[in-house]
């Protein structure tokens, strides 16, 4: 009862703001940071962590965060686009074999990720079906290990781009409360759409509240490098006063933070000289 009263109480500040809808920067982001003072951090807990996802090939480079395991949709399913294909209980078991020292994962399993209200796709009810099986099948091979789901819950940037398309996202995150449930650990992705402060203010806020209702650690992922790779840019670094303006946000108001890229690179200096003051001492 006390998790759907939380529910309910942040998408009643949603739907209030929307309504009074004047500027984005000082309307909402108020009132959710007037929650985070609040309502403690999620797992309750005053340490912050930082994770490292990245892939340089590097040897050596700066202490970023303690290594953690990304199991690519590759690695426990197989090669291809698994849109509409169920996984191989055998073969993702077989696949966690390796992985039995591992005490955090981290699963990215892009095909079957649900972006829109489908409740009356039985594809979109499949892929909610498949991604507890996974979830599954890692409990039973490794018991101990904490487990989350790369970029869940997804980012609101098309639903509150539009106000006729925020019940749309609010029936998204209800759809997906099974799979919420089941993960330990949530890993939202700070995605950059566009170069603007206010609106990357805005869309931070709004997830990483809709992630903390759940009660569990949220530990939001950052990158020095745009990962949004539709936009075809995904090799461009992302501005400095951006990715700063990320990391005093989550590190003030999440359990921790993951840093990702998404394909292997070398390293460069340049970006960590700037931010490294604010992202990782």
């Amino acid at each position: 009862m006390k998790m759907r009263f939380k529910i309910a109480s942040f998408f009643v500040i949603l739907l209030l703001f929307l309504v009074t809808f004047k500027d984005k920067d000082t309307g909402l982001i108020e009132l959710i940071n007037q929650e985070f003072k609040t309502t403690p951090t999620s797992s309750g807990h005053a340490k912050f962590d930082l994770l490292d996802a990245t892939q340089f090939t590097d040897l050596m480079y700066p202490w970023l965060g303690f290594p953690v395991t990304v199991l690519s949709e590759e690695q426990l399913l197989g090669g291809g686009d698994h849109t509409g294909i169920p996984p191989d209980e055998l073969k993702v078991k077989n696949a966690l074999i390796q992985f039995k020292d591992k005490k955090r994962i981290i699963l990215n399993l892009p095909s079957y990720q649900i972006k829109s209200d489908k409740k009356e796709d039985v594809l979109a009810a499949l892929h909610m079906k498949w991604y507890l099986q996974v979830i599954q099948y890692v409990r039973d091979v490794l018991p101990d290990a904490d487990i989350g789901i790369l970029d869940l819950p997804y980012s609101p940037w098309t639903a509150l781009k539009s106000k006729a398309n925020i019940s749309n996202y609010q029936q998204v995150i209800e759809y997906l409360k099974p799979v919420i449930d089941a993960t330990d650990t949530l890993y939202p992705m700070f995605k950059i759409f566009n170069y603007d402060e206010n609106d990357l203010s805005y869309l931070m806020g709004v997830q990483l509240y809709t992630a903390k209702v759940s009660g569990k650690p949220v530990y939001p992922v950052l990158s020095h490098k745009n990962i949004i790779v539709q936009a075809g840019d995904e090799s461009k670094f992302i501005p400095v006063n951006l990715i700063k303006q990320q990391c005093k946000f989550v590190r003030k108001n999440a359990d921790g933070m993951v840093w990702w890229s998404a394909k292997q690179e070398t390293w460069e200096n340049h970006w960590y000289d700037a931010v490294s003051t604010d992202c990782f001492y």
